[in-house]
């Protein structure tokens, strides 16, 4: 099935779609940058990414902040209907519908063992794909790819004032130095430089991403 057709399956917003298309992507370009390196199955890190946010619309917060073209009640009805169905945790549901999918097993590995919860184990890991996948999510901001610190400082923007475990920019700053190194860790491994990963470049995966066969 292809992953447009997966995305409708599940009624998954617009914009966790566009999201999980450019983080694939990026992730997607980090593998091919570090090949030389590193020995990694892209197509097992472009099915991890792409289905990595499945589930975040149980986290959506409908306080006139959600920018999306779809109807708000519709959304608020789709995040009901999960809830009901996988629970209130979106990482559990995610790990759910991929089981559902019949991913392969490592694909539910690194969704199990990535998120910014987990940046200080990921640097401290010798998996280079759940390096890749974590460092490919930290680089996509809402509106497009972004530096690390960029990420970082919409996320304190974003969450300020609200109550959620990443409005705590203690715990946020202590991320972010965790990802810094991390960026560093695989630029060592790169054959170019990361910051070449730009909206640009992944403008042609982009187009093909929709039509991927998970």
């Amino acid at each position: 099935m292809k992953i447009f057709e997966i995305y409708n399956k599940y009624q998954v917003p617009k914009n966790l779609q566009e999201h999980m298309y450019r983080v694939a992507a990026v992730g997607m370009t980090v593998a091919e940058f570090i090949k030389d390196s590193v020995l990694l199955d892209i197509d097992i890190v472009a099915k991890t990414l792409l289905l990595h946010d499945m589930a975040n619309i149980i986290k959506f917060s409908f306080d006139g902040k959600v920018t999306t073209e779809e109807d708000v009640e519709y959304l608020k009805q789709v995040q009901q209907d999960f809830i009901q169905k996988y629970g209130d945790e979106e990482h559990i549901a995610t790990f759910a519908i991929a089981k559902e999918l019949g991913v392969p097993k490592k694909v539910v590995d690194i969704l199990n063992n990535t998120g910014s919860s987990k940046i200080h184990l990921t640097i401290e890991s010798d998996d280079w794909y759940r390096k890749v996948c974590s460092y490919a999510d930290f680089r996509v901001a809402p509106y497009g790819i972004v530096t690390v610190n960029e990420r970082f400082d919409d996320v304190i923007k974003r969450y300020e004032g609200r109550v959620h475990v990443l409005s705590d920019i203690q715990k946020t700053e202590e991320k972010r130095k965790n990802c810094l190194i991390l960026e560093t860790q695989i630029q060592e491994k790169s054959a170019y430089p990361l910051d070449d990963i730009t909206n640009e470049k992944i403008e042609l995966l982009l187009k093909e991403l929709p039509d991927y066969e998970l």
